[in-house]
């Protein structure tokens, strides 16, 4: 089994029963996807690793260790690089605005991969909150921590100045660009 098929695999079963939220959808999908996208701009196996296994410090409580011994610390490392609770001076108690302007900084100030990755995570959220938006119109913020779409919009839109500053005009920076006018206006 390869080092991506070995990383698909452990995501999976960290994420065994998780569902995204508010929807009966397994959470699994969206790491899925994310390594997808990374996946077309890379042939690195520890990135596209890591964009498997992105939320499974954040959301499956896997610790740095284990991935280092799963996977090597080169993966560990990126993976902790885009994991809120893994930033530097996180507190479970911050509030959402705090934690995704540390993420925002991380992405802008972190390596080309770390932006991949981001890149991979944030389009595969917009995604969905573009489709369930176009489904279920304003209720959908009601579901987030962070109910206020203006503040999604803040979020969404300093996310994406990162990867147009990055990637350009590729498919997927203008598939997120579109997203955000589909969703924000």
């Amino acid at each position: 089994m390869s080092k991506i098929e070995q990383a698909i695999q452990y995501a999976m079963e960290k994420h065994s029963g998780q569902l995204r939220k508010g929807k009966q959808k397994p959470y699994i999908l969206h790491p899925l996807e994310a390594g997808a996208i990374v996946a077309r701009y890379t042939e690195d196996d520890d990135v596209i690793c890591a964009a498997f296994l992105h939320d499974v410090m954040e959301d499956a409580g896997v610790t740095a260790q284990e991935l280092t011994e799963q996977f090597g610390e080169r993966v560990a490392e990126l993976v902790a690089s885009v994991s809120e609770n893994m930033k530097e001076g996180y507190s479970p108690n911050d509030s959402w605005r705090d934690r995704k302007t540390r993420t925002i900084q991380g992405l802008r100030e972190g390596s080309r991969e770390v932006k991949l990755i981001g890149l991979g995570d944030k389009l595969s959220n917009l995604r969905e909150i573009a489709s369930d938006y176009a489904e279920i119109g304003e209720t959908l913020w009601k579901r987030f921590n962070c109910k206020s779409k203006y503040l999604q919009e803040w979020y969404y839109e300093a996310v994406y100045s990162v990867f147009l500053r990055e990637f350009g005009n590729t498919q997927e920076v203008q598939e997120f660009g579109m997203l955000l006018t589909r969703t924000f206006g």
